[in-house]
């Protein structure tokens, strides 16, 4: 019964080194990055996450399946009209599912599809005829909106829709922003282009960056390397003795930035070079010591090296 009343609290943390902050403090100074908010469950899924064999893995099994009695019941104009529609349909318990790459035929960015099995067609058509759109006069005046911010919380919403050429043009507009810059490589891999994400993230990197930006890029490409043609880590195609190489780089440009990190141990571990596995997760410790502290495969890891 009293799991009925645990809570999942918010933490403070740094974005980079994923260290947790008390709530006084507002930036880490290790980083010197701003400290963002998130719930504990994410966090913790967040510290002992393993990036490359969790993006491979997702990579390698192709995007999600799609009912084949799928049937388009509305054309939404722009993001935030779908949205809404998805939450109305969910709401009442149909099963609705956004226009992707894969499903709509459209060329125009703006129109996306919402489609329900074809035995919910009569009811979801009866609810969304009732929507109206919102008023945009109506909200409250709210403080002016970053186009940066707005861009890339654009182009992630067209990836969860799995409209990658969206994410992709929408990103394109924000020239060699880092984030941007990385996030469109992303966007290349969930499509299945791995060895163009690959390709991409190289490039990019050389882009007169900011070395925490350039490293971050380097470590994507180098998680690219690390996977098979068709995204499975270590498999068919990788390249681990390169992957390794280019990720020791990204390590020297962004020697805080945990996610850098792992992926060079995890690329170390697959080669079984175990003297640099070892140095890296102590290295990583240092960084952030509940990496090894927290009980999981870092953990567990750790444990069956500690000499």
């Amino acid at each position: 019964m009293l799991d009925l009343f645990e809570r999942d609290d918010s933490v403070r943390y740094c974005s980079d080194c994923v260290n947790e902050f008390v709530e006084s403090e507002k930036t880490c100074r290790g980083c010197r990055r701003r400290l963002s908010r998130v719930l504990r469950s994410a966090y913790e899924r967040l510290l002992l996450s393993r990036p490359l064999r969790e993006l491979g893995e997702a990579v390698a099994a192709g995007p999600p399946r799609v009912p084949t009695d799928l049937v388009r019941v509305k054309v939404a104009q722009g993001l935030a009209e779908a949205q809404t529609f998805l939450e109305e349909l969910r709401f009442i318990g149909l099963e609705a599912v956004p226009g992707s790459d894969a499903l709509d035929p459209f060329n125009d960015p703006e129109a996306i599809g919402i489609y329900v099995h074809a035995c919910d067609r009569e009811a979801a058509g009866y609810l969304l005829q009732g929507l109206k759109p919102s008023d945009p006069l109506a909200d409250p005046p709210t403080p002016d909106r970053d186009p940066r911010a707005d861009a890339l919380d654009a182009a992630r919403a067209f990836g969860a829709f799995g409209k990658y050429n969206d994410a992709l043009r929408v990103l394109g507009q924000l020239g060699d922003d880092g984030e941007a810059l990385g996030l469109a490589a992303e966007m290349l891999l969930l499509a299945g282009r791995v060895r163009a994400a690959e390709r991409y993230a190289i490039d990019a990197a050389d882009a007169r960056l900011p070395d925490r930006e350039r490293g971050c890029l380097l470590a994507q490409a180098g998680l690219m390397k690390a996977l098979g043609h068709d995204g499975t880590p270590f498999g068919e195609g990788a390249d681990l003795r390169g992957a390794a190489g280019v990720l020791a780089d990204a390590v020297a440009f962004a020697p805080r930035v945990l996610r850098v990190g792992k992926v060079l141990a995890e690329v170390l571990d697959g080669l079984g070079d175990r003297e640099a596995f070892v140095r890296e997760l102590r290295r990583l410790e240092k960084v952030n010591a509940n990496l090894v502290v927290r009980d999981g495969i870092w953990r567990r890891q750790f444990l069956s090296t500690a000499f």
